[in-house]
């Protein structure tokens, strides 16, 4: 069963965090990884190949042929991933909730999203192939239970498991992690809140994260009150920048009550 390590941003060198292009070179195995030169590639491979793999290779080791309901499988699912990376680091943002929580929250829990395919998914774009069963902000320990419960295969398992807990824990890094349970599929992510926050000109104007600041605190709230309302359906839509209407709303609401006030 092939496994999704880290699926790195496509515009963010997968070593130093730095800011790239569509251009980035890419891992010419996993096809995932991506650098802003072989300085950073060379550097990162000690750590990469733990966890690259040809999952091409992987999927023929386990007797599938190409164009099987597996390999169209992963085919979707690594798809929607790409689509949907930047706006699930957002939406894991607005869940978070990091102004109304304690200052190392994000150290050990990370923005889960368990996904099954739509009905008939043939009729849907790319980015609406799935809907979402459930999702939120989950204790590491809770994920690794999820593991153990879904996958069946001990070395996949265990395979997940170490490169679940390679990732980065931090108070500063949002961690992602996406679950196609009927396919023992994941996709783990990671990134810098300074990072999301800078790659996204919405974001770049916002401040909900800071809990000194009282409008950023009622900001946050407000963010994860409508992140429970209206993520499923946006993620079953397809609407991949659904999250810059959410913001743009509340804003519009903190900024009309700093003016009566």
């Amino acid at each position: 069963m092939p496994s999704f390590m880290i699926l790195p941003s496509k515009d963010r060198c997968y070593c130093c965090d730095g800011p790239g292009n569509p251009e980035l070179r890419k891992c010419s195995r996993c096809q995932l990884a991506r650098y802003c030169s072989s300085e950073c590639q060379r550097l990162d491979w000690k750590k990469h190949k733990k966890m690259c793999k040809d999952h091409t290779q992987d999927l023929q080791a386990e007797g599938y042929e190409f164009e099987t309901p597996m390999e169209k499988a992963v085919k979707m699912f690594r798809k929607w991933v790409e689509e949907w990376g930047r706006p699930l680091m957002v939406w894991g943002m607005f869940a978070a909730d990091l102004a109304n929580r304690e200052p190392n929250f994000l150290v050990n829990y990370s923005f889960f999203v368990r996904l099954e395919k739509r009905p008939q998914t043939a009729k849907q774009p790319g980015n609406a192939k799935y809907q979402v069963l459930w999702a939120g902000m989950r204790a590491d320990a809770e994920i690794l239970c999820e593991f153990e419960l879904f996958i069946n295969s001990a070395d996949h398992r265990a395979q997940t498991i170490s490169d679940f807990r390679q990732l980065i824990h931090r108070p500063d890094v949002l961690r992602l992690i996406v679950s196609v349970p009927s396919h023992e599929l994941f996709a783990f992510s990671r990134k810098f809140i300074t990072a999301i926050f800078r790659e996204d000109p919405e974001l770049g104007q916002a401040a909900f994260s800071d809990p000194l600041s009282t409008n950023s605190r009622f900001l946050s709230t407000g963010l994860a009150q409508a992140w429970s309302t209206n993520f499923m359906e946006h993620v079953r839509d397809g609407n991949t920048s659904g999250y810059i209407a959410v913001l743009r709303d509340l804003q519009g609401m903190t900024k009309t009550m700093n003016d009566l006030d």
